[in-house]
C-alpha cells in the first residue's frame, strides 16, 4: 500500500516544547526556543499529567519584553522542581511563532514538508518496508486514546515522557511497544493481500535498552522483521 499527505499552509504553531526551568524556588523562568508571536502572544503551559488532556489545568506565566523569556509562578505558586519534590515534573509550553523561526516551514516558504514531488512532477509516495517504519513511528508517538476515532491506537509512551528510569518504567515501556505491534499486524491482516512482503510484519526482537547519563532519559532499540526477509532497528529516545 502507499501512503502520502497533502501540502497545507503552516500554522507556525509549536507544540508542548520542553522547558528547562531555570532559577530558585519559586522565582523560575525558563526561555523558549523560538519567540513567540501572534495569537494574542497566548502561551499554554501545563506539566506531564495535563499533556494530552482535552481540557488541560494551565499554569501561571508571564512573557517577558524579548518574546522568549517566560517568567513562572507570577499569579500563584504552581511550578516546582525543587530536587526534595518527588516525582520531579516537567513542564511544557505550547505557543505559536512566526514564518522566520518556525522550524516546520520549508526553507521559509510557509508551507509544511507534507509533500515530496520528484524531477518529472509526480508525487513520491512511501510503500514497502519505508511505509511500516513510518507506521510504526506513528503508532508509539501518539497519545493512547488521544484518537477520538480509535482509542485503542497509539501507545503510553508519551506517558512516559519525564518520568524517572526504573524498573517498572522500563517494563511498562517495553509492555506498551508490544502492544503497538500487535495492533498494527491485527490490522495488517484486514488487507493482508494489498501489502507487499516488504510491509507485512513478521514480529519485532532483540529489544535493548541503552544506558544514559540522565536519570530521565529512556532510550530503546528493537529490530523489526517483515515478511520478505528483511529487517531494520528503530531506536526509540523518551
Amino acid at each position: 500500500m502507499w501512503d502520502v499527505k497533502l501540502n497545507n499552509s503552516c500554522n507556525h504553531r509549536i507544540i508542548n516544547e520542553l522547558l528547562d526551568i531555570k532559577g530558585s524556588y519559586p522565582s523560575y523562568y525558563a526561555i523558549l526556543k523560538r519567540p513567540v508571536y501572534g495569537n494574542n502572544l497566548q502561551i499554554k503551559l501545563v506539566d506531564e499529567d495535563n499533556l494530552f488532556e482535552v481540557d488541560p489545568v494551565l499554569l501561571s506565566c508571564t512573557l517577558g519584553a524579548d518574546k522568549k523569556t517566560l517568567v513562572l509562578n507570577t499569579t500563584e505558586i504552581q511550578v516546582d522542581v525543587r530536587d526534595g519534590v518527588y516525582p520531579k515534573h516537567s513542564y511544557y509550553a505550547t505557543y505559536a511563532t512566526d514564518q522566520a523561526h518556525c522550524p516546520k516551514c520549508i526553507e521559509g516558504t510557509n508551507k509544511t514538508n507534507d509533500i515530496y514531488i520528484d524531477v518529472l512532477g509526480r508525487p513520491i509516495l512511501t510503500a514497502g518496508l519505508e511505509r511500516l517504519i513510518q507506521s510504526i513511528k506513528k503508532i508509539l508517538i501518539t497519545a493512547m486514546q488521544s484518537n477520538i476515532y480509535d482509542e485503542e491506537y497509539g501507545s503510553e509512551l508519551p506517558n512516559l515522557i519525564g518520568k524517572k528510569k526504573t524498573v517498572l518504567t522500563l517494563l511498562k515501556a517495553q509492555n506498551t511497544i508490544q502492544n503497538a505491534i500487535e495492533y498494527i499486524q491485527t490490522n495488517q491482516m484486514k488487507n493482508y493481500d494489498l501489502l507487499s512482503d516488504d510491509e507485512k510484519l513478521l514480529k519485532i526482537d532483540n529489544f535493548q535498552v541503552i544506558p544514559t547519563t540522565d536519570p530521565k532519559v529512556l532510550k530503546f532499540s528493537f529490530e523489526v522483521y517483515t515478511l520478505s526477509g528483511k529487517n531494520v532497528n528503530i531506536g526509540v529516545s523518551i
